[in-house]
């Protein structure tokens, strides 16, 4: 029993977690078009989320180095507001997989925030997505059996929403995500939260702690 829980793991991610009230309107938004076109399977408003960093499996006993490379990222760091503005799907010039809400506000916080985090969990030695960080919300996917007609109408379908008139909501810490695969998808649960700390000056780095599993 011992062994099992040393090699226990959990798949986890940073991310800024999003109001109760913004992700059931997003949600309501992609479950409009979902009514029209059978491809499109919309992601649960528990399960919306902007991730900063992505982190893969990690050891469940490594939580508490994560923790504090997460405090050094949001050390001396000042709450800002974000909002939501049009949408789009991915991947651009070709056949649409992943629709998506984007990121509106204090958009050069946010992006100093996830350089931040990157920089803190990079000293921990875990590796991370290297592509351009591109803030958005996953709402949907697209069926891999959609025609190119119906991807091109979906694609229209979610570049016409408008999300700027939801408005700004606060961000004042980062979270640690848990994601669970289960037939049905994945299920994400807050593994815990770490509050900004703007009275903070200190810029001492996240302890190197290298993890001995990649």
């Amino acid at each position: 029993m011992a062994y099992l829980t040393i090699l226990a793991a959990m798949r986890a991610f940073v991310a800024v977690t999003i109001p109760k009230p913004f992700r059931d309107a997003l949600a309501a938004e992609a479950a409009s078009l979902a009514r029209v076109s059978r491809h499109i399977r919309t992601v649960s408003p528990e399960n919306l989320h902007l991730t900063l960093a992505f982190l893969g499996n990690i050891p469940a006993q490594s939580t508490d180095s994560v923790r504090s490379g997460m405090q050094a990222a949001v050390r001396g760091r000042h709450p800002f507001s974000i909002g939501f503005s049009g949408g789009g799907t991915f991947p651009e010039n070709r056949e649409p997989r992943v629709a998506w809400a984007g990121v509106s506000g204090e958009t050069e916080a946010l992006r100093d925030l996830q350089a931040a985090v990157l920089e803190a969990v990079r000293g921990l030695g875990l590796r991370v997505d290297r592509r351009p960080f591109s803030p958005h919300v996953t709402l949907a996917r697209i069926g891999r059996m959609a025609a190119p007609t119906a991807r091109r109408s979906i694609s229209r379908g979610f570049e016409a929403m408008e999300f700027d008139r939801l408005g700004l909501f606060t961000v004042s810490h980062i979270s640690l995500m848990e994601s669970d695969l289960t037939p049905t998808g994945a299920i994400h649960h807050e593994a815990f939260s770490v509050e900004f700390a703007p009275d903070e000056v200190s810029v001492d780095a996240p302890p190197r702690r290298r993890f001995g599993f990649f």
